[in-house]
């Protein structure tokens, strides 16, 4: 089932999202909401932009999702589409592929990714349990229809099997001050006019 896309703060961010543990209180940020065409990494075809912002350091993602999780090998993919075009177009997860190489990078499943922040917190009581769930549900990018002048974000997780690379080691070398990629995304949306793909990418992600 198509879900509207989120064109206002959803009642679990809104909640300001304090996760609590015990006796600690473990505060998350809310993703910025911006159009796609804002990003460093975003890409215009046939009036729809796309843009992609991996949240691969330790402290951005702590701040959004309450653990790094690039140190667990999963590595959080904010999706950005906005839709500058005249006709409404559909977008959804299964339409987004991350590959090294010849091989295909799985998304991971919400539940492993929530038992990885649940096991950053300690001891988690079944509300504070229900909490993150929730937070991660509402994050994830899901199938939505969007219509001209319309937006819409949400979050994938891919497992990349291996921690992220050093910057530096005791070799030094010119080619580690802009490494190449090893990982790439590519993307696309439906033309529902005309029932025609739409394809981005692809965006170098990961090393």
């Amino acid at each position: 089932m198509l879900r509207r896309p989120r064109l206002s703060l959803s009642p679990a961010l809104a909640l300001g999202v304090a996760l609590l543990a015990g006796c600690a209180s473990y505060d998350l940020v809310e993703l910025p909401q911006r159009k796609a065409d804002l990003y460093p990494l975003a890409e215009e075809n046939r009036g729809v932009w796309l843009a992609i912002d991996a949240i691969t350091q330790p402290r951005r993602s702590r701040k959004f999702f309450g653990a790094n999780l690039a140190r667990h090998g999963i590595y959080p993919v904010e999706i950005v589409v906005t839709n500058r075009g005249p006709v409404r177009v559909r977008v959804g997860p299964a339409d987004v592929f991350v590959v090294r190489g010849q091989d295909v990078i799985d998304p991971i499943p919400l539940d492993s990714v929530s038992r990885v922040v649940k096991d950053r917190l300690g001891i988690v009581t079944g509300g504070t349990a229900k909490r993150i769930d929730r937070f991660l549900a509402e994050l994830s990018f899901r199938e939505t229809v969007l219509a001209p002048g319309q937006s819409y974000h949400g979050v994938m997780f891919f497992d990349t099997g291996e921690e992220p690379a050093l910057g530096f080691t005791r070799f030094f070398r010119v080619a580690q001050l802009y490494p190449e990629p090893s990982f790439y995304l590519t993307a696309a949306v439906t033309d529902l006019g005309q029932h025609q793909r739409i394809g981005f990418g692809p965006f170098g992600v990961f090393r």
